[in-house]
């Protein structure tokens, strides 16, 4: 079962592996008006999709705890299901490039601009398992909603911050 309040990011996944998580294509969305850019962050989609349960728990547990497939417990080898009342938001940061660039240019290093999600007016962390945390080409994110509420993920960096539905794609005022 996965909690009502999750709020994760999966990283190194592949446009393909988003596909296997959510049993299809999802709703392919373009990188080009589907992303947020501020002083010192920026991250671009280009696939959301709304499931109630995730089929491939292997993969998913791979990429969430950065296992071997081989390695995943047998324990969690059996669908995902969410909460019931809750349905899983997934968005994918496009892999094989880099990020949008920032306004002030790519940072020399990686910088954590506070990325969260916000769900019902209500903001969560989000969480992963390495510990330098940013998002990255091929993250993919996923937010546990009660069904039909969007989320949001959200970036705040020198009084700056910008908000995009993980639900559309679309970029909303923060």
């Amino acid at each position: 079962m996965i909690d009502a309040d999750a709020a994760r990011v999966l990283e190194f996944g592949s446009i393909g592996d988003f596909h296997m998580l959510v049993g299809g294509q999802g709703t392919p969305v373009d990188p080009a008006t589907a992303r947020v850019v501020g002083p010192k962050f920026s991250v671009d989609l280009d696939a959301t999709a709304v499931v109630t349960s995730i089929n491939d728990a292997v993969l998913f547990e791979s990429l969430e705890n950065q296992l071997a497939p081989d390695d995943v417990s047998g324990l969690l080898r059996h669908p995902h299901r969410v909460t019931a009342g809750y349905e899983l938001l997934f968005a994918h940061v496009p892999d094989g490039g880099r990020l949008p660039e920032p306004l002030r240019g790519y940072p020399t290093i990686a910088s954590d601009p506070g990325w969260q999600v916000l769900v019902g007016g209500q903001r969560r962390p989000l969480t992963e398992a390495s510990d330098t945390f940013s998002l990255q080409p091929g993250s993919i994110v996923v937010v546990s909603v009660p069904v039909g509420l969007d989320a949001y993920l959200l970036a705040a960096n020198d009084d700056w911050t910008e908000m995009i539905s993980l639900r559309t794609g679309r970029v909303v005022p923060a």
